[in-house]
């Protein structure tokens, strides 16, 4: 549901790509996975305190990548 816990630290490549995963190197956290996966919208399960107290301290949220959206998905490190 909502509240479940995704994962941070997690030494692998983005999916369909060489690059590393910003969980490789702990600068990412997914949260409520089994209902924000990837997809075609920004749709999300999070609740909006949540995802603006993560924008505020400075995480960039999957919810407003371009193209294939990532609504669990908060990470630190854009490179």
């Amino acid at each position: 549901g909502a509240s479940d816990y995704g994962g941070c630290f997690n030494i692998r490549r983005i999916a369909g790509s060489n690059n590393w995963s910003n969980h490789s190197w702990a600068c990412a956290i997914d949260l409520a996975p089994s209902t924000n996966g990837f997809r075609r919208d920004a749709s999300t399960t999070l609740s909006t305190i949540v995802i603006d107290a993560f924008k505020r301290q400075g995480f960039r949220w999957g919810g407003d990548y371009k193209g294939r959206k990532d609504p669990m998905h908060f990470s630190l490190y854009n490179g």
